[in-house]
């Protein structure tokens, strides 16, 4: 097995547990583009995701303006990522060739848990 890799493009945050669509729990992925406007005008996301029976997905979640922070649902994961990215948890790799702040947050039972990995530009803590 081989790394994909696309110029200037690289994994910029893991969120692990991402509720999947059709769960009673709700994901979301608070993504901010903190580039400098100078640098970039907006940072592209794309998503590689892994559910809990070993498939990969890999989709293309467009763009965060820069200074700006887009929320993604379980819903606009799904529709990034095509068909078959459904019903239990997941993890999903954030890349991106801008730099990236992500925090994961999981609703469930009325209470909301802070699931990051990664809270920072490009801090990857582990692997």
């Amino acid at each position: 097995l081989g790394e994909l890799n696309y110029q200037n493009i690289a994994v910029k945050a893991y969120a692990y547990g991402i509720v999947r669509a059709e769960a009673t729990e709700n994901t979301f992925l608070r993504v901010t583009c903190s580039a400098p406007a100078a640098r970039a005008t907006m940072c592209p996301v794309f998503m590689d995701c892994t559910d809990q029976g070993g498939n990969n997905y890999f989709g293309d979640a467009g763009s965060v303006n820069a200074g700006a922070t887009r929320i993604f649902t379980q819903t606009d994961i799904a529709q990034a990522l095509g068909g078959g990215w459904d019903g239990g948890r997941g993890r999903c790799d954030l890349l991106s060739s801008g730099t990236l702040e992500v925090q994961h947050m999981v609703r469930s039972g009325g209470i909301q848990v802070n699931n990051s990995v990664v809270i920072g530009g490009d801090g990857i803590l582990d692997k």
